[in-house]
């Protein structure tokens, strides 16, 4: 067998002509399409399942049915976060954050795991569920997304565009869990990734090879370069409006779209790349809203206007995840109407006083409050 090796200088495409030195007339025309590595990583090299591709800074895969995966190498040690910026619109995306070898499967990676819904799982791969969050929003909108887990010896930490929407910390890891690998994978659909990455860059505790194409700026999120001023946004099905543009940027929230049943209020809200912290809920914002079943409100809300829930009288799940607020910062009225066999999770120093609050601003004799898990 014959064989020959060719350099590309740049990426393009080129054609080839082979011929056989023997016989003149029997020849072949080849096209190559080259592609250049610029994958933003510190944490090559990694082993694949699947028919990822590297074309310049993004990474990509497609399936039918398949558990594709790109997996370091190398275990990493301790304390790390991890970051990358995801696309997509069909499958389940998988981000495997503690694995006990370069193969998911084995040993049941710990997970965070994106899909269709605007759910946000915590699982060990191929086993158990472990936690699920819901965000709000979905994200496989073809844009891409800034995903960055923060894991700890015990414990994980979950932001999607800069917004925390998932925590946890574990009874008990398995001894893996703190020496482990890191990846991304994909079931049935397509997924682009731009980034992967891990700070500290400390490198790995057992090196394999010398990574590719270390970097030690931090990723990029996707940002919108409009410089217009923003005053009103709405953020999936959530309206705000900006109060504060200063030292700490704020947003306050206005109202919802219409028939909408559930709602998450964020700690922050991206806008136009910049974090908003989400700190207030106008007065009247769900005033006789019929439709409204279940509200989570935000850890960063402390205060609620007066009539803000009067008359969601289909309101039967509470939960308030801030401890910011107080009884004059809640306007009268602010829980009159709401269902009369409600239930309010709080946190638990809080529960006494927002039992207060609430009654204090309108909630009937039945209102349940009680501790938040």
């Amino acid at each position: 067998m014959t064989s020959a090796e060719i350099k590309a200088l740049k990426a393009g495409t080129v054609k080839v002509s082979a011929v056989s030195a023997a016989e003149p007339l029997l020849k072949k025309e080849f096209t190559i399409t080259v592609l250049e590595n610029n994958f933003d990583t510190n944490l090559a090299p990694f082993i694949k399942s699947g028919s990822w591709i590297i074309n310049d800074k993004t990474l990509s895969v497609s399936n039918n049915a398949s558990n594709d995966y790109y997996m370091t190498k190398n275990k990493y040690s301790g304390e790390y976060t991890l970051e990358t910026n995801i696309k997509y619109t069909k499958g389940l995306v998988n981000i495997f954050f503690a694995g006990k070898e370069a193969n998911p499967f084995t040993g049941n990676a710990y997970a965070l795991q994106f899909g269709d819904s605007s759910n946000i799982k915590l699982f060990r791969f191929a086993g158990d569920d472990i936690k699920t969050e819901n965000m709000g929003k979905n994200i496989n909108d073809g844009n891409y997304h800034n995903i960055k887990i923060t894991k700890t010896t015990n414990s994980v930490v979950v932001y999607v565009d800069g917004t925390e929407y998932l925590s946890h910390t574990f009874d008990t890891v398995e001894d893996f869990y703190n020496n482990a690998h890191a990846g991304i994978g994909l079931w049935d659909g397509a997924l682009e990734v731009q980034g992967f990455k891990k700070a500290p860059d400390e490198g790995p505790s057992d090196p394999a090879n010398t990574p590719g194409n270390p970097t030690n700026a931090p990723i990029s999120p996707v940002k919108n370069s409009s410089k217009k001023p923003i005053k009103n946004i709405t953020v999936n099905n959530t309206k705000y409006k900006v109060t504060s543009v200063k030292n700490t940027q704020t947003v306050q929230v206005t109202g919802i779209k219409k028939n909408t049943k559930n709602i998450v209020i964020p700690p922050a809200v991206k806008i136009k790349g910049k974090n908003y912290k989400v700190t207030s809920i106008a007065k009247n914002t769900f005033k006789g809203n019929k439709k409204l079943t279940e509200i989570t409100i935000g850890k960063n809300i402390s205060s609620i206007g007066k009539n803000a829930f009067k008359g969601c009288n289909n309101l039967k799940n509470i939960k308030i995840k801030t401890t910011k607020l107080k009884l004059k910062n809640v306007g009268n009225n602010a829980f009159k109407g709401i269902n009369s066999k409600a239930k309010i999770k709080a946190p638990k120093s809080k529960v006494k006083l927002y039992k207060k609050i609430v009654k204090a601003k309108g909630a009937g004799k039945n209102v349940k409050v009680s501790k938040l898990k």
